[in-house]
């Protein structure tokens, strides 16, 4: 798992502790302009799972591929500082 990845767990796992409440569940969405079958779409489904198996459940992901919530990868930095969206599999391809 790389640096990223495990940086993203340790933070979710911090949010589901700080919680306080054993019964509280985080739900997230997760845009992707993908499809599930790409390296990509593959990525978001491994951090999925991994964050719900290091979470105990706490928090669960919800992947959407293909662009279906309607933001292209380039829009998804701003949906997620806008507060659209939790999260987001941005996308910087090289000379763009």
């Amino acid at each position: 798992m790389n640096t990223l990845c495990r940086g993203m767990v340790v933070e979710a796992a911090t949010l589901v502790l700080g919680v306080g409440d054993a019964s509280a569940q985080i739900k997230w969405d997760l845009p992707n302009e993908y499809a599930a079958t790409s390296i990509f779409g593959e990525g978001d489904i491994f951090f999925a799972n991994l964050l719900k198996e290091k979470s105990k459940g706490q928090i669960l992901v919800t992947n959407h591929f293909g662009g279906s919530l309607g933001y292209k990868s380039k829009d998804h930095f701003d949906a997620v500082a806008d507060g659209a969206v939790p999260l987001a599999d941005y996308r910087k391809m090289v000379g763009s």
